[in-house]
């Protein structure tokens, strides 16, 4: 699994996975949305587009990002399905 962050013009965090996000990797994700978290943004969009495999560990990550974002009033949107 690899990622990359990128900040639009807009202030959105784009954020975009790929290579496979299962019970291994996704303990290599979990850092990176905490830090996401922390910054309090106002909108992520997460890009799977680039994703071969999403197990339900990735789905629970992807779950708590969603929970965590919304609770500080943000809004996250799910792209590339």
């Amino acid at each position: 699994m690899t990622h990359e962050i990128a900040t639009g013009d807009d202030g959105t965090l784009r954020l975009t996975i790929a290579g496979e996000l299962d019970v291994v990797s996704v303990y290599d994700l979990r850092p990176v949305l905490d830090t996401l978290v922390t910054g309090r943004p106002r909108r992520v969009e997460v890009d799977l587009s680039r994703l071969r495999i999403l197990d339900s560990s990735g789905v629970g990550a992807l779950i708590s990002l969603y929970k965590r974002v919304r609770a500080q009033g943000g809004e996250v949107v799910v792209t590339g399905l």
